[in-house]
């Protein structure tokens, strides 16, 4: 049994070995970013949601075809885009939808959905959580978790006052908390593992105090399971003696 992992964002092309004539192909959608704004007087931004999951048990190949492996990236949380995972994909066999980045909104993002994808199983990503927007520090809300092989990710929690919310449960993909505004700001956590999504940014009502660092998405994966054919030579007796012959 071979088992070959792709973790690297964008396309790879895979050689199909000879003697290979079909591969599970299980592939994680990126992981959404969490919300960032630059205006920090207004509200909490929610989590980015998580990324899906899809497998083709018996993906059909052959020697010697090339076949195009796509990772998506999660969601970039440096810039003022909204931070969208991406797709991943195994040819046109398996497909998951990446997670919904988040920006200049207290909502959470949506997790990527299983009908948005193709495969034999499906499973959504977890959605992110609202971050508050009323008290007195803020809370960001907590990333989704991303979808794994036997069940949907969790949904990130509501930030609170004064508390980020909790990251969602993980079947794939781990997530990040929600960030917390304060006289100690305290970052949102980053997405991580295959289509985990970050927490949302926290604010304050105060202009010395800046909201927590934005984070990133964490990026999708493909994984190919296949057997190899056996190219061991066959052992053959040198003295055979025909057993009736004494």
């Amino acid at each position: 049994m071979t088992v070959e992992t792709f973790t690297t964002p964008g396309m790879t092309v895979w050689s199909c070995p000879a003697g290979v004539t079909s591969v599970k192909a299980e592939v994680y959608g990126g992981g959404g970013a969490g919300g960032g704004k630059s205006d920090r007087y207004t509200f909490c931004t929610g989590g980015g949601g998580g990324g899906a999951y899809s497998v083709k048990n018996a993906a059909a190949v052959s020697y010697p075809n090339n076949y195009v492996v796509s990772v998506g990236a999660g969601g970039d949380g440096t810039g003022t885009a909204k931070g969208n995972g991406g797709n991943s994909s195994f040819s046109a066999d398996a497909i998951a939808a990446g997670g919904e980045g988040v920006v200049n909104s207290a909502s959470g993002g949506a997790g990527g959905l299983a009908t948005n994808g193709l495969g034999d199983t499906k499973y959504d990503g977890g959605a992110g959580g609202s971050g508050l927007t009323g008290g007195t520090w803020f809370g960001g809300g907590g990333g989704g978790g991303g979808a794994g092989p036997t069940a949907d990710g969790g949904d990130g929690g509501a930030g609170g006052d004064n508390t980020g919310g909790t990251a969602g449960a993980a079947d794939g993909g781990d997530s990040g908390a929600g960030g917390v505004g304060g006289t100690s700001t305290v970052n949102p956590g980053a997405g991580n593992t295959y289509g985990g999504a970050s927490g949302g940014r926290a604010y304050a009502f105060m202009a010395d105090i800046a909201g927590g660092t934005r984070q990133s998405g964490a990026s999708g994966a493909v994984i190919l399971t296949f057997v190899t054919p056996s190219t061991r030579t066959p052992r053959h007796p040198t003295n055979f003696q025909d057993p009736a012959i004494v």
